[in-house]
């Protein structure tokens, strides 16, 4: 088994300890644990995804929500909420294949899989992390609309009551 963790003890705080732990040959049973301090780590690629994946998810989530709140009952407001039902509802496996088959295979925008660090490059490591970050972040971004919206709402019906004016369109 091998795994990695944060260590708070080590010559440097918060350095990165690498733990390998193996079956001890000499004692039956018994494991032997292995510990040793990786310099320069880079996150891996689930870390980047998911990072991609939340800064995507509130770039658009917020901004669709207040925009769907404050034009409330408008063609465009009704669009904004029907596409964030549909990313809360459709799977992100499923989104990302046709994202996959679209802009990759028909239209050869992005590659088709694949991993490329930021060391390798930023035009290639956005590349590659573009399709999976979009995938994972449609889902957070319809709820964040959603309820971005509705706590909008809410405010603003609050609002309207105290001073007096009503703020349906």
């Amino acid at each position: 088994w091998h795994g990695a963790a944060s260590a708070g003890g080590g010559e440097v705080e918060g350095e990165i300890i690498v733990v390998d732990v193996v079956p001890d040959p000499e004692h039956e049973g018994k494991l032997t644990f292995t510990f040793t301090a990786v310099e320069g780590f880079v996150p891996p690629a689930s870390v980047e995804l998911a990072t991609t994946a939340a800064f995507i998810g509130l770039a658009l989530g917020i901004p669709l929500g207040v925009y769907a709140a404050l034009r409330r009952g408008t063609f465009m407001s009704q669009v904004v909420m029907t596409g964030s039902l549909l990313g809360v509802s459709l799977p992100n496996v499923w989104l990302a294949l046709l994202f996959i088959m679209f802009f990759a295979v028909h239209l050869g925008w992005f590659p088709t899989g694949g991993y490329a660090p930021f060391a390798q490059g930023w035009w290639a490591a956005l590349t590659a992390l573009t399709l999976p970050a979009v995938a994972l972040a449609l889902t957070q971004v319809g709820l964040l609309a959603r309820m971005t919206r509705s706590s909008m709402l809410e405010i603003l019906r609050q609002a309207g009551l105290q001073e007096g004016r009503i703020f349906d369109r």
